[in-house]
């Protein structure tokens, strides 16, 4: 902070990103990539639904096809 104000601002800000292992049924998956992928979603967490979205689609096929999700 003392030889980069500017900058440490910003090492601040992500701080609190951590790593999370998140357990859902069915029913809680449905809703959180039904609001964590629309277009007004924040970028960050769009990202992630995304992906958990793709690695649902590679491991279970058949579950999203019936959730009808973008």
């Amino acid at each position: 902070a003392k030889s980069l104000p500017a900058v440490a601002q910003y090492l601040v800000t992500h701080g609190h990103k951590r790593r999370v292992l998140a357990q859902m049924d069915l029913r809680q998956l449905y809703h959180f990539l039904r609001m964590r992928t629309s277009p007004h979603a924040h970028f960050t967490i769009r990202h992630i639904a995304s992906e958990a979205m793709r690695l649902v689609q590679e491991k279970h096929p058949l579950v999203l096809r019936y959730l009808q999700l973008r």
